[in-house]
């Protein structure tokens, strides 16, 4: 039988073990963070991503119309090439005069004018504006006309058909 030798430790190292032990339980273990080395491409710390900032507005197609809408006189110049090469140009100016303030109320005003004269598309879009487009709900039954059901004196067809896919038959 062999025996073990024991090492005899101080009390001096003995504590500096048990300190040793206490700081690894204490404080948890930080993983080592790995840096990558500059690229000539990166930044330098404080530098902005976007040194020019935020895009300037007035270049959108809704910043250009609403500029228009809001304008009291338009001029509008067309060079016009018909079919033989002739150029031609034409000119239109249009005023916002009276009450109306700008080109956006002028246009509200004709077409609630038209509306009132009787033009199915002026009042289309006016009651569209107000309340909002309709929901439209496309069913494709794909039925045959012997699947389809009969009705009985009185009955509403539409009812029996939603009545017939609620069953999903």
């Amino acid at each position: 039988m062999t025996t073990r030798k024991t090492q005899k430790t101080t009390p001096k190292a003995q504590s500096k073990q048990v300190a040793a032990k206490q700081q690894l339980i204490s404080k948890p273990k930080k993983k080592p963070t790995r840096k990558r080395k500059p690229t000539p491409a990166s930044w330098v710390k404080g530098q902005s991503g976007n040194p020019k900032g935020r895009a300037k507005k007035g270049n959108t197609w809704t910043d250009i119309i609403n500029e228009i809408m809001e304008a009291k006189t338009i001029n509008v110049v067309m060079n016009i090439t018909d079919e033989s090469g002739t150029l031609s140009r034409k000119e239109t100016k249009i005023n916002a005069v009276g009450s109306q303030r700008n080109i956006r109320q002028l246009i509200a005003v004709q077409m609630v004018k038209q509306a009132l004269e009787g033009d199915n598309t002026a009042q289309k879009t006016l009651i569209e504006h107000e309340v909002g487009r309709a929901m439209q709900m496309n069913v494709n039954a794909n039925l045959t006309p012997e699947e389809l059901p009969t009705l009985k004196k009185g009955e509403d067809p539409i009812a029996v058909l939603l009545a017939k896919f609620t069953k999903g038959q």
